[in-house]
């Protein structure tokens, strides 16, 4: 079975590759981002709403 997921979930995870994750993480392997580097990208999300964070760390 196939997930489906709709444009506008596809366009979110874009703007939080774009805005969040590459900026931190650049071209680093998901086997190479250490507990570190979370924990980097947790503290420059800080500032943000729990939910906000929550969303770019289950992108």
């Amino acid at each position: 079975m196939r997930a489906r997921i709709k444009p506008s979930g596809i366009a979110h995870k874009e703007l939080v590759l774009k805005n969040h994750l590459l900026p931190m993480l650049g071209a680093k392997r998901l086997d190479a981002i250490t507990d570190e580097d979370v924990q980097q990208l947790k503290y420059r999300l800080r500032h943000r709403k729990p939910r906000t964070v929550n969303n770019v760390l289950t992108v």
